[in-house]
């Protein structure tokens, strides 16, 4: 038979499960001939071996990228990834794993300084905390909660989070000495702390204590939570309205037609007393006290009604956490948080998380303790030279 042509018949999605392997490394030695004919001395030179990423450790750079992966971004506790590892027929402990994580995430803490830097440049950022337990931490009960802080900005797409057992505003003014524009928050009273900074408020927040006041999440017609409410959702319907404009132009919008709905509602609000402890009163009393950190969206184009940037950015962390329910120990949530911050940052420029763990487990090693600027730099995920096997295809 002679082919005449062809017919599509299907596409299939096929998987090739992942496959382990061992590497041996050997280093050559080599000795110059010249010199020991020549000179009568021995002159004896051994080829250098690879960094690893840790030292007296099996574990490769793609290893612990891949538990670092497992772990932070798909949210697979070290117990579950263990019995993973059985299957394949490699006894790997959760202790090992753990172990790994908090000493290869130690390379990760000059390229977390190198990003706050780039942050503290920008003229907005955006910041949240949320708890996280800690079991054993010196001066602590196991029960006691602590924070994970996160930071991040519309402007530059870095996320950083940060542990620290206290959810105090001073632990945020040190994150954010140096800084000077916007810091948008949900209007925790710590964040006052951080002096030299414009502070930008979430009406989103303000938006859902007066749904706390709903009944079945609907409002009381005819309620003063329901009339406030309706002027919050105002507020979002016209700013919707100006996405596509430019911050030039939507700050003269703003000024316009968004500022006087804002007076309404402050009118509002003073025209009604309320019990302090009812939900009314805390919502009316939430906004009357953020009525400063409200308003400054007015002044600006670039700013949203909302926090939502930094709620989104905290939420890996929260979703994980559902999974792996707390921090042995405060070294762990500092890998965690370190860890946190590589993979919610490459997600953020479009990088495989993954790829970017293993090309930065693969390279800071080389650099020793104190890379330079320019040498991290070169590390930035936005920079053109990230290999291609970090980008999503």
């Amino acid at each position: 038979m002679t082919p005449i042509g062809e017919k599509y018949v299907r596409t299939e999605l096929i998987i090739v499960p992942a496959k382990i392997s061992v590497i041996d490394y050997y280093v050559a030695t080599y000795k110059c001939v010249h010199c020991e004919k020549e000179l009568g001395e021995s002159y004896i030179e051994q080829a250098k071996a690879p960094v690893p990423v840790m030292k007296k450790s099996m574990a490769a750079a793609s290893t612990v990228a891949y538990v670092m992966q497992e772990k932070f971004q798909k949210g697979v506790p070290l117990y579950r990834q263990e019995e993973y590892w059985k299957g394949q027929g490699v006894d790997l402990h959760r202790n090992t794993m753990a172990n790994w994580i908090i000493r290869s995430s130690r390379w990760f803490m000059p390229l977390w300084d190198a990003f706050r830097k780039e942050l503290l440049r920008c003229d907005i950022v955006n910041a949240d905390e949320t708890d996280c337990h800690v079991l054993k931490e010196d001066g602590r009960e196991s029960k006691q909660m602590s924070k994970m802080w996160v930071f991040c900005s519309p402007e530059k797409n870095i996320t950083l989070y940060q542990y620290r057992p206290s959810r105090k505003g001073q632990v945020a003014k040190e994150m954010l000495e140096g800084f000077s524009g916007y810091l948008q928050t949900d209007g925790y009273s710590g964040y006052n702390a951080v002096e030299n900074v414009t502070h930008v408020g979430c009406w989103a927040h303000a938006r859902r204590k007066w749904v706390d006041c709903f009944v079945d999440k609907k409002p009381v017609d005819g309620s003063k939570s329901q009339k406030a409410f309706e002027y919050v959702e105002k507020m979002f319907a016209l700013d919707l309205q100006w996405k596509e404009l430019s911050p030039e132009e939507r700050k003269v919008h703003r000024q316009s037609e968004l500022k006087p709905v804002i007076d309404e509602y402050w009118n509002f609000l003073n025209s009604f007393e309320a019990d302090k402890d009812s939900n009314l009163g805390k919502a009316r009393t939430y906004s009357l006290n953020q009525r400063k950190a409200l308003e400054s969206v007015l002044m600006d184009g670039r700013l949203t009604l909302t926090n939502n940037i930094a709620e989104r950015t905290v939420k890996p962390f929260v979703m994980s956490r559902k999974n792996f329910l707390f921090c042995d120990t405060a070294k762990g949530a500092d890998a965690s948080a370190l860890c946190f911050s590589v993979i919610e940052t490459a997600k953020r420029n479009g990088l495989d998380p993954f790829g970017y763990l293993l090309f930065l487990l693969q390279e800071l090693p080389k650099l020793g303790e104190a890379p330079t600027e320019e040498q991290l730099e070169r590390l930035f995920p936005w920079s053109d030279t990230i290999p291609a096997y970090c980008h999503l295809t």
